[in-house]
């Protein structure tokens, strides 16, 4: 706390006070604004009304502007920018309410369900974890309810040995269990190709690379068929051996690149399947 003095009427100086202090004196006609007064160590002597002056207002912050949303990219459905709000992405377009890949939750199961409701979805973009959680659920019901159909088959098929009579009810039921499988089995089957669809746009590269081995297997099963036809007689074996040889190593190297595919990140920022959910501002 700073020390003033001030100088009397005989030009002497009194003190030390505080700032209080002479203000105080000053209020009780003891000092006048005039009174000069100096802290210790100043060079020179002001008038007492430079410390009892009020203190000058300062300026009022002022308001930036507001920051407009950052465009993150446009709907894959119906091309209309889509902006960023508190820094999240919209779960749906604003425009067309179409649900964007940018809808990422939390957890494995949480991204398996986003996957399963995006059933008959290509457009657009999915993150690793949508596309690894399905993956991974869908492996674990897929076994699960074959070997529950296993179990149920085996105990039919007990009942069929055991029964001397008509074996059509239980060869009946065993049908419609093949048939009931069947459709959990295409009912997994399709939300797989749909996620690994969008998580090829996710990397950039489009979705048809994953419809490539449905074709080059129908194809290479086809030249199959048609060369065990119209193979020699005396070497059908080798027709075969070889055909068959192409098939498997044809599909099993285009397996590996699309699973490497699916391994790496997420492309920076939207390209033209839509918006990152990942890195929506690149």
């Amino acid at each position: 706390m700073k020390e003033y003095y001030y100088l009397d009427a005989q030009k002497k100086p009194c003190g030390p006070h505080t700032a209080d202090e002479l203000r105080a004196l000053l209020t009780l006609g003891h000092l006048s604004s005039g009174t000069l007064i100096a802290h210790k160590g100043a060079d020179k002597w002001v008038p007492l009304s430079t410390l009892t002056a009020p203190a000058t207002p300062k300026p009022a912050a002022q308001v930036p502007p507001p920051v407009p949303s950052p465009v993150a990219g446009n709907c894959p459905n119906c091309g209309q920018q889509i902006t960023l709000t508190n820094g999240t992405f919209p779960s749906r377009c604003p425009h067309c309410t179409f649900r964007l890949c940018a809808d990422n939750p939390n957890g494995l199961w949480s991204n398996f369900k986003l996957a399963f409701s995006k059933m008959f979805v290509l457009r657009g973009r999915a993150p690793r974890i949508e596309y690894w959680s399905y993956y991974l659920f869908s492996m674990i019901f897929n076994y699960a309810v074959y070997f529950l159909f296993f179990i149920i088959a085996f105990l039919l098929g007990l009942a069929i040995e055991k029964d001397k009579g008509d074996p059509t009810i239980a060869l009946g039921m065993m049908f419609i269990l093949y048939i009931i499988y069947s459709l959990f089995c295409l009912a997994l089957a399709v939300p797989q190709i749909t996620a690994g669809v969008r998580r090829l746009h996710d990397v950039g590269k489009s979705g048809w690379l994953f419809m490539i081995p449905i074709l080059l297997t129908m194809v290479l099963a086809a030249i199959l068929i048609y060369a065990a036809a119209h193979a020699s007689e005396k070497h059908p074996d080798e027709i075969l051996i070889i055909s068959g040889g192409i098939l498997i190593l044809t599909t099993l190297g285009y397996g590996i690149y699309l699973f490497v595919l699916t391994l790496l990140d997420s492309q920076r920022g939207p390209n033209k399947y839509g918006p990152s959910s990942k890195y929506p501002l690149g």
